[in-house]
């Protein structure tokens, strides 16, 4: 390990051991640096979402590849105070000058990990003729701006590397050419993604320094339309390989349940209640009822406009105690963590689930604010992979979020709005999702929808974002439910009452069709078990 000397931390007046000074753990290694935004950094937590120094370190120790870790500890923006970073030991000397950020060493590693025992190889730069999956098509250019080549974009402060960013272009089937913030751009532009079309070239792409754009070598201008587009599996997910989500035995389901308690972190619309929301009689498992409940995780900012509990049948009301879908609503510019926990309606135990669906809808955006979901830990996950009307982000490497999760969380999911929707494109039945044309605006909303399959799950979590860059004043509706169109035809279990004095058989044996395949569904991998304005939109 290279020789280090005491550095003062902006922290306080004392210095900071390094591990040349016998801290066992981590030792500070450089001060106003921060793990390169390329190929040496391992992961990024979100702005906003403060880690503790100890968390970080943890974070770095879980990563068998990570040697450093920077920490926003007196940052010049409140909103990467504790923002947490990691990188590889091949990063020593290709650290960002950044204030307020400082950068540790695990001492653990520093043997195993030096760099003298295993120096870095020279990389060349990607090329096609070289059999790479992209090369550079140019500096400080990007995708056009404005114009109907350009496919999608990104949010600011959200950092992407160039293997993401790829990979966000091979997910569309329309994207040739991805652009990328590099380390000359703004703060806020750096790792901005975009994507656009094989026409691109001919708009032309406007200039913009900070930004690099690269092309596919795959030739993606000659591919002709469908109107359903050949699903695109993302494989760079290390656990498994992926399959269709299969015909599985649930009889979960909002239809026929009672909302028991509706006060979200106590704040209404019924304060009277327990500080979540539930919902009585979802489902039976051996025999006997069970609510499912919600609640957040700790720490969590968040704030309700409007109302909670069930979509109800006229968009107007929320009062209603029942519906054929959940609904919780978040003010803008919020990124919450909600947790879905499963209990005996009669003795409040946690209870296990052999197999249930999960689905999320109505995956759109308003003029100000977006919508972007990350869930992880199922078994199979369904969802228009051609990333028509919204973007859907699988794998460990796909997105932020996922490369976020331990490993432990397994599968993981991004869902990302892209289209404007309005209320009259809701669905109104969860089987059945298709096209809409309504108030000026068309779409389907089966390509707007994710579902995903749990095997012997009990709670799980979903991270809920609502991105909003100014003018934030209304929110969003999250749409849920359990089965719902996007499975083909899939029996479910129907509870039937033994009249006997003897142990209760909850269910019917019924034999069902394996590996039935989703229309227009992308695939997914291996299960691991785990007074201010009040305008609403949806």
């Amino acid at each position: 390990s290279p020789t280090q000397s005491t550095v003062v931390s902006p922290t306080g007046p004392n210095s900071l051991p390094t591990c040349d000074e016998g801290n066992t753990e981590y030792g500070l290694f450089e001060t106003d640096q921060k793990c390169p935004n390329d190929k040496h950094r391992l992961f990024r937590t979100s702005n906003n979402k403060k880690l503790s120094i100890e968390k970080c370190k943890k974070k770095c120790s879980n990563d068998p590849k990570c040697q450093f870790f920077s920490y926003g500890t007196n940052p010049t923006k409140n909103k990467w105070k504790g923002v947490c970073l990691g990188c590889e030991v091949s990063a020593e000397g290709k650290f960002d000058e950044f204030e307020g950020f400082d950068t540790f060493e695990l001492c653990n590693r520093m043997n195993t990990n030096s760099p003298e025992a295993a120096p870095e190889p020279e990389i060349p730069a990607p090329s096609c003729t070289d059999g790479d999956a992209y090369e550079l098509e140019g500096e400080d250019i990007i995708c056009p701006l404005e114009h109907p080549t350009r496919l999608f974009r990104t949010e600011d402060y959200n950092p992407l590397n160039v293997e993401q960013c790829k990979q966000m272009c091979l997910n569309d089937a329309d994207c040739q050419y991805f652009t990328l913030g590099n380390d000359g751009a703004e703060e806020k532009y750096l790792g901005v993604c975009m994507g656009c079309k094989a026409d691109a070239v001919e708009t032309p792409f406007d200039n913009h320094a900070g930004f690099d754009t690269y092309k596919l070598c795959e030739d993606r201008s000659t591919q002709e339309e469908s109107p359903t587009k050949v699903p695109t599996v993302i494989s760079d997910s290390p656990r498994a390989s992926f399959a269709p989500v299969p015909c599985a035995p649930s009889s979960l389901s909002f239809s026929g349940s009672k909302l028991l308690q509706n006060n979200l972190d106590n704040q209404g619309p019924r304060l009277e209640d327990d500080n979540v929301i539930r919902y009585g009689s979802v489902g039976i498992v051996d025999g006997r009822q069970i609510d499912l409940e919600v609640t957040l995780k700790e720490d969590q900012i968040y704030e309700r406009l409007s109302g909670n509990g069930y979509r109800c049948s006229n968009p107007d009301d929320t009062t209603c105690t029942s519906g054929e879908f959940g609904t919780i609503n978040n003010d803008a510019d919020k990124d919450t963590t909600f947790v879905f926990t499963f209990k005996d309606s009669l003795t409040d135990d946690v209870v296990t689930v052999p197999s249930f669906y999960f689905s999320v809808f109505d995956i759109d955006q308003g003029t100000k604010v977006r919508e972007e979901y990350g869930i992880t830990g199922f078994a199979s996950a369904g969802y228009d992979s051609s990333n028509e009307e919204a973007i859907f982000l699988e794998g460990r490497e796909s997105s932020t979020f996922c490369m976020e999760q331990p490993v432990a969380n397994g599968n993981c999911l991004v869902a990302k709005s892209k289209k404007i929707g309005k209320l009259c494109d809701n669905p109104e039945n969860p089987l059945d999702l298709g096209e809409f044309d309504c108030d000026n605006n068309q779409g389907n909303s089966k390509l707007r929808s994710f579902i995903v399959l749990y095997e012997n799950t009990n709670q799980f979590e979903i991270n809920w974002k609502t991105p909003c860059a100014k003018n934030c004043n209304y929110g969003r509706n999250f749409l849920f439910a359990f089965r719902s169109g996007l499975v083909s035809d899939c029996p479910t279990i129907v509870p039937v009452t033994i009249p006997t004095k003897a142990p209760i058989e909850s269910m019917v044996p019924v034999t069902i069709p394996t590996e039935a395949p989703i229309e227009s569904m992308g695939p997914s991998a291996s299960p691991t078990k785990s007074g201010k304005p009040s305008t609403v939109r949806s």
